[in-house]
Formats: C-alpha cells, sequence, structure tokens
C-alpha cells in the first residue's frame, strides 16, 4: 500500500475515493 504513504489522511477521503471511482466510471461512459 503505498498510497498510504503519499496519503496520510486517505483514511479519510476514503468515501471521497469510492465516489471518484463512480465519477471516473461516468466520465468513461
Amino acid at each position: 500500500m503505498e498510497l498510504l504513504s503519499e496519503k496520510p489522511s486517505f483514511a479519510e477521503s476514503a468515501p471521497s475515493c469510492h465516489r471518484l471511482g463512480q465519477l471516473q466510471a461516468s466520465l468513461r461512459s
């Protein structure tokens, strides 16, 4: 999990990351 090293606040932005995934899926479609 190198991402954790780069983003210490990953735990806090976890919910946001999930939404970003949906946004990216929408952009691709």
